[in-house]
C-alpha cells in the first residue's frame, strides 16, 4: 500500500518541505530566510504536491519537527501542521530536531547533533544505535517557578495550541525541545478568545453572526506576559514580537515592584530593585526623591 507523509521542517532559518511515499524521497523545496516561515510554508506544500500530482487529502501523516530550535519556527511548523492534519484527518509524527540531523549519520557510531541555540547556548544529544539509551545534555528552563511560587504568585499559561498538542509536549523531556515536567495549569485557547482578548493575535480574522473566530490565514499570538494582581487588574503586561524573546527576571523584578507598591504604597522608580528605596507618590515625593539621586 501507497503511504505518503508530508514533511516539515521549521525549527532553524530554513524552512523545508518533503514528501515521502512509502519510505522514498519524492523530492522537497527548501529556503533559507527565518522571517517568512508563514508565508513560504503553505506556498512549498502546495508547489511539492502539485509537482508530484498528489493531493491534500491523499496525505497519510505529517511527519513535523519538535525542536529545540526556533520557538517561532516550531511554532509555525506545528499550527500548519495541526491544521492540515485536521483538515484531512490524519496523523502527526512528532520529530525531533537533533535526532534527524544525527540520523543522517546513523552508520557512524556513535553519533552527536548540536544545535545552537539563543547566544552562547548549545542543544548537544548524543545518540547510540545500537538502542541504548541516548546521553542528553541541554539547559534546564524551569529552575524560576520557585521563585514565583516564594512570592505567592500563582503562573497560567496560556498558548493557541490543542490539549493534545500540550499533552504531547509534556510527553517530552526538556532534553528533547518537549516541556515535561511543568507543574502549572496550560490553558488551551484553540478558539483564540484570550489571545483576542489580551490583544496578542496575529493574523487576519473576523467573527460570524454566532460569534465563532473565521481566520484567513495561520493565526499565531504574540509573546505576551501579563501581571495580574489580587484584584484582577492588569498591572503589567508586556508584547514581543516573535523572534524577541521574555526575561525572567525582569518579571521576577516588576513582581517584586508591585507587591513593594502594595506594603508600602510608595511608587517604584525607573531602574528600582528589591532593598532600594521608593518615593512617595506625590509632586513632594518625586523631588524629595529626585533630589537625592
Amino acid at each position: 500500500m501507497n503511504r505518503l507523509i508530508l514533511s516539515i521542517e521549521t525549527s532553524s532559518k530554513i524552512c523545508s518541505v518533503g514528501l515521502l511515499s512509502n519510505g522514498k524521497n519524492l523530492g522537497f523545496i527548501e529556503e533559507l530566510d527565518g522571517r517568512k516561515h508563514a508565508e513560504l510554508l503553505p506556498e512549498f506544500v502546495e508547489k511539492l504536491l502539485k509537482k508530484n500530482k498528489v493531493q491534500v487529502k491523499s496525505i497519510d501523516a505529517i511527519a513535523v519537527s519538535i525542536g529545540p530550535g526556533s520557538f517561532t519556527g516550531l511554532r509555525v511548523g506545528l499550527s500548519f501542521a495541526k491544521g492540515v492534519a485536521y483538515a484531512i484527518k490524519c496523523p502527526i509524527i512528532p520529530v525531533p530536531t537533533i535526532l534527524s540531523i544525527a540520523y543522517s549519520l546513523r552508520k557512524k557510531k556513535p553519533t552527536s547533533g548540536i544545535i545552537r541555540s539563543h547566544g552562547e547556548k548549545v542543544f548537544f544529544q548524543d545518540f547510540r544505535w545500537d538502542f541504548e539509551k541516548p546521553i542528553i545534555k541541554s539547559r534546564p528552563i524551569f529552575g524560576e517557578l520557585n521563585e514565583f511560587k516564594k512570592r505567592n504568585c500563582e503562573i497560567v499559561a496560556c498558548s493557541t495550541d490543542t490539549p493534545e498538542t500540550h499533552w504531547g509536549w509534556l510527553q517530552l523531556s526538556k532534553d528533547n525541545g518537549g516541556i515535561q515536567g511543568i507543574t502549572y495549569p496550560l490553558i488551551a485557547d484553540t478558539n483564540k478568545t484570550i489571545s483576542d482578548a489580551y490583544d496578542v493575535l496575529m493574523g487576519e480574522y473576523d467573527y460570524d453572526d454566532d460569534g465563532s473566530l473565521i481566520a484567513s490565514n495561520t493565526m499565531i499570538a504574540y509573546r505576551g506576559l501579563f501581571l495580574i494582581d489580587k484584584k484582577g487588574i492588569i498591572q503589567h503586561q508586556l508584547v514581543n514580537n516573535l523572534p524577541l524573546g521574555r526575561n525572567v527576571d525582569e518579571a521576577l523584578r516588576m513582581l517584586d515592584a508591585l507587591i513593594f507598591h502594595e506594603e508600602n504604597g510608595e511608587v517604584c522608580p525607573a531602574n528600582w530593585e528589591p532593598g532600594k528605596e521608593g518615593m512617595k507618590e506625590s509632586h513632594d515625593g518625586v523631588a524629595d526623591y529626585l533630589s537625592r539621586h
